[in-house]
């Protein structure tokens, strides 16, 4: 049961009808109980909105931390935080304050793109898998990556990592969405954390959410088009002389909807509703699962309860004391850094005649005045402005170079591998943050099989080979029917193109040189899909090879060309079919189809290699084939026979069903 304090509010949500309490938890009622009270589902609904309502106002202070620190943030208001009103609209167009260095952003913004830069890939591995098992895997595995890229999942997790510097956690709903022109299909959104509400003392109790609550303030019409609901019903009641929270106004026109969330225990199934105030619920169903469908990564590892720590706070003292000191050095060189005159008493000197124009002539009477100036404060305090900068940066693991983009002084770098060796040293100190990072990626793909397969849905996405004649394939999910004690989802290595194009080349030359890729590989992997180059050109063999072997492992064939890399595609192809063969359930047409491209390859590369006939031969008499002809020293020779053992001309193997290649 969610936490429920003993304070009430006034304008409290009522929830009572007659001599009967209903929470939004218990299950959906009966015809009869709702002929019975036709009330009961409005106060179903407002026991939600109560129970949000309630939390909102004793964690206050999580909604005043969310906006102090966007202002230290951004130093402006944030308009995501008006509900309607408009007053934060206008206020965040203008600065609140003159800051001249803001120490908070300097740290969140160098945070994000050295973490942030990461783009790991969720690979599902299955280890002794079948064959059957390996190709549907492999349909997964392009199933995910196509959802990824459509969704912008690397852009939505780059402000996930912000919003966890800001707000202490970043949030992801993972849903299912029904398309007018696609159907259903995956749909990954960034949820802002202000509107998400959790029990801090349940999270401290028992160690785990249970109950969760997402408030959004929005139109009327918006809220009517989502549940597809009267919109002049939901106005009226959001008219109503109704106060959410006494310190956040809601405009007119605008209501609050609320979500809830409450995971089964056991046996016993949890709950799904959406609703507004005074109304019946817009939705509601049960939920049959031990988890939210939101991702969440926080910025502080676990120590207790749900709100942690951000990045802001831990640098909130350092920017409290730099404004400090900089505002006793602006106001020291105010006074001080102005220039004084020291005149003799008696001198007859006239003030007016000191302006500021060019070429004035001044007079004065005997000693002659002397202009002063002063140092404005010490060099310590200078120092220590500079200490305190420093200090904060090495708190976050922050060195030199990644905050200003120059190497320390003293630093000498002979190499791009001397810089990425340098790099190497902050990268340590950001382990922890950038491992659970990455994590946050895992789960996002297994948030992904997860709510496709509670919807019961069928969704389709596109997968891009990449390069530039990128392939485009049509995945189907009802082509993927795998266990999930079947594979593992795993991250793949860091790609070496996250280093600089400088870092690519030296990684690739270094692997070239001892023989790790082949020069085909290297240009490969130097080609450039968004330049005209020339290495594009010669990466087409074999991309065109890794495509030859793919469509093998679906069953399908294409017979070998003279145009294509035989040399090399004998050797890939045949080690693919060793490795389909060491698979009991590989079906016929996959091995037969890579034993005839291997011996079609052969032939065409044995007809490239012998000798052409000599065109100025004049051709044999057709009287005289197989008459013995004369040979060296008068004696005769006779018509040359295909010994045993000679070139092997086996006629390729018959496909399954009467199919040959070629027919």
């Amino acid at each position: 049961m969610p936490y429920t304090p003993s304070v009430k509010y006034k304008d409290e949500v009522p929830t009572d009808i007659g001599a009967m309490k209903s929470n939004w938890w218990r299950p959906k009622p009966t015809a009869k109980e709702e002929r019975d009270n036709p009330l009961l589902d409005i106060a179903r609904a407002n026991s939600l909105i109560s129970d949000a309502r309630r939390l909102e106002n004793v964690q206050k202070e999580v909604h005043d931390l969310n906006l102090w620190n966007a202002q230290l943030y951004s130093n402006r208001e944030l308009a995501s935080f008006d509900w309607g009103t408009g007053q934060l609209y206008r206020a965040s167009l203008t600065p609140i304050a003159q800051v001249g260095e803001n120490l908070v952003q300097m740290v969140v913004d160098t945070m994000v793109s050295l973490v942030g830069k990461n783009r790991p890939k969720a690979t599902p591995v299955a280890r002794g898998a079948s064959w059957k098992l390996r190709r549907q895997i492999r349909r997964l595995d392009k199933f995910l990556f196509g959802e990824f890229l459509r969704n912008d999942v690397y852009e939505i997790g780059k402000q996930a990592f912000r919003d966890a510097c800001l707000f202490g956690f970043g949030c992801t709903h993972v849903h299912v969405e029904d398309d007018e022109e696609v159907g259903k299909r995956v749909c990954i959104e960034r949820v802002f954390p202000d509107e998400i509400i959790v029990d801090q003392a349940e999270a401290v109790a028992t160690g785990k959410i249970w109950h969760l609550y997402r408030r959004r303030v929005l139109p009327v019409e918006v809220i009517a088009d989502m549940f597809g609901v009267d919109e002049d019903e939901i106005c009226d009641v959001a008219n109503e002389d109704f106060s959410y929270l006494d310190y956040r106004p809601v405009g007119k026109g605008w209501a609050v909807l609320v979500e809830g969330w409450q995971l089964c225990r056991g046996k016993r199934a949890g709950k799904y509703m959406a609703a507004v105030k005074g109304m019946p619920p817009l939705a509601e169903d049960e939920w049959k699962h031990d988890w939210f469908p939101f991702i969440f990564f926080h910025y502080q590892d676990k120590i207790s309860g749900f709100y942690r720590q951000s990045a802001v706070e831990q640098a909130l003292h350092y920017q409290i004391r730099l404004n400090e000191i900089n505002e006793v050095i602006a106001d020291a060189q105010d006074l001080a850094g102005r220039m004084r005159l020291l005149v003799a008493k008696g001198s007859q000197v006239n003030p007016d005649e000191f302006d500021n124009k060019v070429a004035r002539i001044l007079t004065y009477t005997g000693i002659k005045p002397e202009a002063v100036t002063w140092p404005a404060v010490s060099a310590e305090l200078y120092n220590e402005r500079d200490r305190l900068v420093v200090t904060c940066k090495n708190q976050f693991g922050l060195n030199e170079m990644s905050t200003s983009g120059t190497p320390p002084p003293a630093a000498r770098f002979d190499s791009s591998a001397a810089f990425r060796e340098a790099n190497a040293i902050q990268d340590n100190r950001l382990s922890d943050v950038a491992q659970r990072f990455e994590k946050y990626y895992l789960d996002i793909a297994m948030y992904i099989i997860k709510c496709i397969r509670a919807n019961g849905a069928s969704p389709k996405t596109t997968w891009y080979s990449g390069g530039k004649k990128a392939r485009a394939e049509t995945i189907d999910w009802d082509q993927i029917n795998i266990e999930d004690e079947a594979y593992v989802l795993q991250l793949q290595a860091s790609s070496i193109f996250n280093l600089t194009p400088a870092g690519q080349r030296d990684e690739l030359e270094k692997q070239l040189a001892q023989q790790i890729i082949s020069p085909e590989e290297y240009r490969q992997q130097l080609a450039n899909p968004d330049l005209e180059s020339e290495a594009s050109i010669h990466v087409a063999a074999a991309e065109d090879l890794k495509r030859v072997i793919e469509l093998f492992e679906d069953g399908k064939y294409e017979s070998s060309e003279s145009a294509q890399d035989l040399a090399n595609g004998v050797q890939l192809v045949s080690l693919a079919y060793l490795n389909a063969k060491s698979y009991e359930d590989v079906e016929d047409e996959v091995l037969l189809g890579m034993l005839n491209w291997i011996s079609a390859a052969k032939s065409i590369l044995k007809r490239a290699t012998e000798p052409q006939p000599d065109e100025n031969t004049a051709p044999m008499d057709p009287s005289r084939m197989g008459v013995p002809t004369p040979g060296p020293g008068g004696g005769m020779v006779s018509p040359a026979v295909p010994a045993a053992g000679g070139p092997d001309m086996t006629p390729m193997l018959p496909m399954p069903g009467g199919f040959a290649p070629g027919a």
